[in-house]
């Protein structure tokens, strides 16, 4: 049998991607105030602690208890180990359905595509991005992709509980956060500050935050933020004669082929073209 892993992450969060050549049968028990969750790629179900869950689900699991798990071959997963003071500061789920997750058939939820596909694919891109900066994924998720992770994660669980309850969580609508937040982020465009960190200091949790935003422009407080830093960093290439890592660095994006990957998303062009075409050198 093959398993493959890697990893991504720290010890608030871990993001593990898993792929099996053939059956795999795993007991284990989760660390003390940690919670963790998979989402399967496999095109048949498979079983949980005794219960067939389907590869269109989100499984939880909590600790204190030990867990077995059978794969079938050909399956490929990622996992998030995520700790539970993470957990309460995000909101990453409503506390009401948190809290029953503690009852094995409560702690699952159907999961809506094609946001999964999409939300996979990008943590796919993100290994890729770590094994190009490192030579291995290992322990290199920054704060730009804890965001990500969490923000993309509250969009499915709540879409999950709509699909599961007929209706989706209540919404706290904090209108007045927007400017606050946004101030900030203007004023920390050159760190490496996330939406989490501004959550904190306006004192609301990140799902508050995601929603006020969302309410206001219609994206997450985390997407606003790095499309506010990849517009900063093309008028650097374009005014200041900087580099492109130079241009990268200066507004706290510390992976070259993300800030590269996302730039193209954003402009349609690399930032090396750019840089090119307003008459800079080639790129450092």
């Amino acid at each position: 049998n093959r398993i493959v892993y890697d990893h991504i992450g720290d010890e608030e969060l871990l993001v593990a991607r898993h792929s099996t050549t053939r059956a795999l049968l795993s007991r284990f028990a989760i660390p003390q105030g940690a919670v963790l969750f998979i989402i399967t790629r496999v095109k048949r179900p498979f079983h949980w602690s005794g219960r067939e869950v389907e590869p269109t689900v989100l499984a939880v699991a909590r600790d204190g208890v030990e867990h077995v798990v059978m794969l079938p071959a050909g399956a490929d997963f990622y996992e998030f180990t995520v700790s539970e003071e993470l957990v309460y500061r995000t909101e990453l789920f409503p506390p009401s359905f948190f809290a029953r997750t503690r009852i094995n058939q409560e702690a699952w939820l159907p999961l809506p595509e094609p946001q999964t596909g999409w939300f996979l694919s990008m943590l796919d891109a993100a290994f890729v991005g770590a094994d190009d900066a490192t030579g291995r994924a290992g322990n290199v998720l920054g704060g730009e992709l804890v965001d990500f992770v969490v923000e993309s994660l509250q969009e499915i669980i709540d879409t999950g509980l709509a699909l599961r309850n007929g209706s989706p969580p209540r919404r706290t609508r904090r209108a007045d956060l927007v400017e606050d937040a946004e101030a900030l982020m203007e004023a920390h465009l050159a760190k490496e500050i996330t939406a989490g960190q501004i959550a904190d200091t306006l004192g609301v949790s990140y799902r508050v935050l995601n929603y006020a935003f969302r309410d206001a422009y219609g994206v997450s407080p985390g997407r606003l933020l790095r499309t506010k830093k990849l517009h900063t960093a093309r008028r650097l290439l374009r005014t200041d004669g900087s580099s492109v890592l130079e241009s990268a660095l200066s507004v706290g994006l510390n992976s070259p082929s993300r800030f590269a990957s996302q730039d193209r998303q954003l402009f349609g062009e690399l930032p090396s073209e750019t840089r090119q075409s307003n008459g800079g050198p080639n790129p450092r």
